[in-house]
């Protein structure tokens, strides 16, 4: 039977997760959007070591999410504590279903915590736990279309959480539940969307959803399914589009099918957001860079 895997598929949301982790650093008050960490490719957590893709000298904000830094993330989500990863995950309703108005959306996604877990494995949380958090690893699960409204949310500083097929009259939309706000101040919100815009670029990981003319915040992943024989791998991408006025959010996710194959979110999921990019900007150039300013800025 076919499914309708925006809305019932489970998944570990791997690196897009990081945006999550910074604002609960930064709303808790643990990081400031211009605290620097040293990446040497790897943190030690209690006696193992946590690795990272690369070794990224220091390392601010911006640049940990434009270079999609593990050992940043690490840092500053052990820092912020499992309780503020956890609370601003719920904050954002990756806990509980979106009820858009269509069938089958699952109720099963999960958000760990301290009492989570031990209710679920009758055992403490530990740092690693926290560490494999803060990377969108670990116990988390979600969907594609939760997804898709988080980054509408982080685009737009407010939290959206009613989707819906349908369109809206006027109306409709006045009587709809008032966004909450995300709770970033401006200048700290801006720099999460600074990040983005840079791995949108020719030097970011998401080269393959660059659209001529618009300005592309977004966020690639790689995330693992453990299976018996090895690890199935998941690529992501979520974005939002234009940076400046945002109007459209897209989530792509491609499931491996080979057990232990490289399969990254910049290579394979992010060229398909691209495709959508461009159909939207076709029927709405008015959201497009006159090419006259592009000019200007060369």
């Amino acid at each position: 039977a076919w499914q309708n895997k925006a809305l019932s598929g489970l998944y570990p949301p791997g690196s897009p997760f990081k945006l999550i982790t910074a604002i609960a650093a930064l709303k808790s008050g643990a990081i400031d959007d211009s605290t620097v960490f040293e990446c040497d490719g790897g943190h030690m957590v209690g006696r193992r070591r946590f690795p990272c893709m690369g070794r990224h000298g220091e390392v601010d904000l911006r640049t940990a999410i434009q270079k999609s830094c593990n050992e940043y993330f690490y840092r500053i989500g052990l820092a912020a504590g499992p309780d503020n990863l956890s609370r601003e995950a719920i904050y954002l309703r990756l806990n509980e279903p979106t009820n858009v108005n269509l069938p089958n959306e699952t109720k099963r996604m999960t958000t760990p915590s301290r009492e989570w877990k031990k209710e679920r494995e009758g055992q403490p949380w530990y740092d690693g736990d926290t560490a494999n958090m803060s990377i969108g690893q670990g116990y988390l699960t979600v969907t594609p279309l939760q997804m898709a409204m988080t980054i509408a949310s982080i685009a737009k500083n407010e939290v959206y959480s009613h989707p819906s097929i349908l369109k809206q009259t006027p109306a409709q939309l006045a009587h709809r539940p008032m966004p909450k706000p995300l709770g970033l101040p401006t200048e700290v919100h801006k720099a999460i969307l600074d990040g983005m815009d840079r791995v949108v670029s020719l030097t970011g990981t998401a080269r393959g959803a660059i659209v001529d003319g618009v300005n592309i915040g977004g966020k690639t992943g790689t995330a693992q399914i453990n299976k018996k024989d090895g690890n199935l791998e998941l690529a992501w991408f979520v974005g939002f589009a234009p940076v400046e006025n945002p109007q459209i959010a897209v989530v792509a996710l491609v499931e491996g099918q080979v057990l232990n194959q490289s399969f990254g979110g910049g290579l394979h999921a992010a060229p398909m957001a691209r495709y959508v990019f461009e159909a939207f900007f076709e029927k709405h150039p008015e959201f497009k860079i006159p090419p006259e300013l592009i000019q200007a800025q060369l």
